[in-house]
Parts: C-alpha cells; structure tokens; sequence
C-alpha cells in the first residue's frame, strides 16, 4: 500500500526505506564527529573553519 502525499506524489515502501537509512546514516555520522571532536580535543576554530565544512560535505553530499 502505498501512502499519497499532499502534491499527490506516490512514496513506495523503498523511498521511505531510503529515507530511512539517510537518517540513520546521519545519526551514526554526527555521533561519530561529535565523539571525534570531543575525545581528541580538535580546537573549536577547527571545527569553524571553512576547510572543515567543506571536508564535511564531501563525506555525504545528501545528508550534510
């Protein structure tokens, strides 16, 4: 059964699926920064800088 949307857009069981592992893929990715940062002691301004950001956003262009 698939569930409509309001622009009338079918979502199938595997987009919901996909949208799914995208969170958990998220979840998993800020958990493991978050530790990285807090347990090694990186510098805030490290994580300020623009090299950062944009490292980050090659990692997973979709979930950033």
């Amino acid at each position: 059964m698939a569930i409509v949307a309001s622009s009338s857009k079918q979502i199938t069981p595997f987009d919901r699926m996909y949208v799914e592992g995208t969170n958990a893929l998220k979840d998993r990715g800020d958990n493991a920064l978050m530790l990285f940062v807090t347990c090694t002691g990186v510098p805030p301004h490290v994580i300020d800088s623009a090299e950062f950001r944009v490292f980050c956003s090659t990692l997973n262009a979709t979930i950033v």
